[in-house]
This record gives C-alpha cells, sequence and structure tokens, in this order.
C-alpha cells in the first residue's frame, strides 16, 4: 500500500522543482520519506513508498550520486541532505 503522505508521482513534472534538475518522481518521493523518517531504513522506506526494498536501493544509490543524501558513517544509515541546500546544488550542476 502507497503511503499518499509520500505519493506524488501524480504531480506533472512541472509541479516539482526536483524534476526539473532531473530527479525522478519516485526518487523525490523516496527522499521526502528518508528526509520525514530519517530512522526508518530501508526496510521501513519501502514501506512508506510502496516500493520493492531493491528498487529502495537503487534509488538510494542515485540520490547519493546526485548528493541528496549523506552517505552512512560510523554512527549510522543514510540521511538526507537539507532541500534547501540539494536542490540549489543540483541547480548549479546542471
Amino acid at each position: 500500500m502507497v503511503n499518499t503522505a509520500y505519493d506524488t508521482a501524480g504531480q506533472s513534472p512541472a509541479a516539482s522543482p526536483w524534476a526539473a534538475v532531473g530527479v525522478s518522481a519516485f526518487d523525490e518521493v523516496l527522499y521526502q520519506a528518508i528526509l520525514n523518517q530519517p530512522d526508518a531504513g530501508a526496510a521501513g522506506w519501502a514501506l512508506l513508498t510502496g516500493a520493492s526494498p531493491g528498487r529502495v536501493r537503487e534509488a538510494c544509490n542515485r540520490l547519493l550520486t546526485l548528493g541528496l543524501l549523506q552517505p552512512p558513517d560510523s554512527m549510522g544509515g543514510l540521511r538526507a541532505v537539507d532541500p534547501r541546500v540539494a536542490i540549489r546544488a543540483l541547480i548549479r550542476a546542471a
């Protein structure tokens, strides 16, 4: 079941600033889930987004590459980069 709080896939590309910088609708949904539930982990984010754990892992790798997630460190798992910082970096890179 998809948690509609994170279901932005129905938005048109113009409705999302993330789409304008090349972030897919699913990657945006996952980023928002990670931002709002940072301690849920991959299994929790899969439940929140209604996606398989494999799809979540693949999307996390893309988000890491884009700089939207911080890599795990000795203190814990993935963390979302502040959206204001992340979007500016993506715009500069575009």
